[in-house]
């Protein structure tokens, strides 16, 4: 049901949202949830219009333009966010924030 749907992935979200530090795959966040991977990427797009992997990557993102306002430096933004590769954390950054993490934080510095 359509119920149930929403629920499995806001339990989905919920999960997401408290392990979004630690190296995250879609069979853990399904085993973690007691449900078959496939059917849950299935309920999650269905409802979110998005993987989970792609909401985990846009929780990561933003909190990492947060972390950007304090004095961690860019790699530590990024091991804190998930990221174990930082010029990785670099790219996908910029390919959602149209600028580097370094001109993010410049802009937050001098707006």
């Amino acid at each position: 049901s359509t119920a149930a749907a929403r629920r499995q992935a806001e339990q989905a979200a919920r999960w997401l949202q408290t392990h979004y530090a630690e190296a995250v795959s879609i069979s853990e966040l399904a085993k973690a949830l007691g449900y078959h991977r496939s059917h849950l990427s299935k309920v999650f797009r269905s409802v979110t219009g998005l993987s989970p992997m792609q909401y985990l990557q846009n929780i990561r993102l933003r909190r990492a333009m947060a972390l950007l306002g304090t004095e961690l430096s860019v790699e530590q933004v990024a091991a804190s966010c998930g990221f174990s590769d930082p010029l990785y954390f670099s790219r996908q950054f910029k390919r959602s924030a149209g600028c580097s993490p370094s001109a993010y934080r410049a802009r937050l510095v001098n707006p």
